[in-house]
């Protein structure tokens, strides 16, 4: 019996959402702000997408408990989405013990 486990992110491989969102094009918004475009395809792109949704509803929960939830500005579209996909990929750098690994895009 194999006691081992792949380290998992949002319910799913760490690896292949790592891997998948390091793939993934950015380019920067109106505002500057960075924008990911999920490239990714088939069984991939349902894998990202489910866990992108797992971490994002953790993230809603996390900030409904927030204390100083109204003082937080409004994001926008994609300042959102850079929100869910920036803890996406700490939580599966976390689980794949990447997190000193310097990445120009991915530092915190």
């Amino acid at each position: 019996m194999d006691t081992t486990r792949e380290p998992q992110v949002g319910g799913e491989s760490a690896r292949l959402i790592a891997d998948a969102i390091r793939s993934f094009p950015v380019s920067l918004t109106r505002t500057g702000a960075p924008q990911l475009h999920n490239i990714s395809t088939g069984a991939t792109r349902a894998a990202v997408r489910r866990a992108y949704e797992r971490i994002e509803i953790e993230l809603m929960v996390e900030s409904a408990a927030c204390d100083c939830g109204g003082e937080h500005r409004t994001l926008d579209e994609q300042e959102y989405e850079w929100l869910v996909y920036t803890d996406l990929m700490w939580k599966a750098k976390s689980a794949l013990d990447e997190t000193r690994r310097i990445e120009g895009l991915w530092l915190s």
